[in-house]
């Protein structure tokens, strides 16, 4: 199996062994996250080494992405045009309207699957709001709605448009049907919501009060339970 090459290359120890993936009695949805390398990543690694490539832009080519992370074990497989995580990085899901990828979904999808603590996806969400170092954040941030967004897609339509590929189970709902579902009031209530418990009456936080109430926020750092919210509104 081998061992990962260094610690910067990507998001895991020096010289750890990757080990094998145990799929058996994984839920197509499970097997399908699992599958992608953001669950295997430490996600403040990954976080810097996507802003070090990027510098001031948010999007990066998908070549230059391929250069970035196609030494390390962990994401060999973007090296493959047919695997898996090509035909996700290279969907609308995480290309932008010039063809490249982009960041902060990259950061997202991390967040939402890695095994970091909620402290640190809290102190990672607010730089992918906040990229500034600005030390208040509005309850009416002008990037809030766009990122809540990107984060729902990513843990239900993203995962309903591929899971085929890695289950033949039907999926519960096909990508058409969920999308359907998946109304602006639904976004918006589920938005509301969120601001609501994070900000009260406020309309602005510091920095370190919001991470403090984001952390609590512990749907929004798994996948897998902010899928189970999202839906439950259906």
């Amino acid at each position: 199996m081998g061992c990962v090459k260094s610690k910067g290359e990507a998001g895991v120890e020096v010289d750890v062994p990757l080990p094998p993936l145990d799929l058996s009695g994984l839920d197509a949805a499970t097997k399908f996250e699992t599958i992608l390398p953001f669950k295997r990543n430490k996600l403040e690694i990954f976080e810097l080494k996507l802003k070090a490539a990027t510098g001031a832009n948010k999007t990066i080519p998908f070549d230059q992405l391929r250069t970035l992370l196609g030494q390390d074990k962990v994401w060999a497989d973007i090296n493959d045009d047919n695997s898996v995580l090509v035909k996700v990085l290279k969907s609308k899901y995480f290309t932008e309207e010039d063809g490249n990828v982009s960041r902060d979904a990259l950061i997202l999808y991390g967040i939402l699957l890695s095994s970091g603590d909620n402290k640190l996806k809290a102190r990672v969400l607010y730089d992918v709001l906040q990229d500034n170092n600005q030390e208040f954040i509005s309850a009416n941030d002008k990037d809030f709605g766009e990122t809540f967004n990107k984060i729902i897609d990513l843990v239900t339509l993203n995962l309903y448009s591929h899971v085929k590929l890695v289950d033949e189970c039907q999926p519960r709902l096909e990508e058409s049907e969920f999308e359907s579902k998946l109304s602006e009031d639904v976004r918006n209530e589920l938005s509301e919501a969120f601001l609501d418990e994070v900000f009260g009456a406020a309309s602005k936080l510091l920095r370190k009060d919001w991470e403090a109430k984001v952390k609590d926020q512990k749907w929004l750092f798994s996948a897998k339970e902010a899928r189970a919210k999202i839906e439950s509104k259906f």
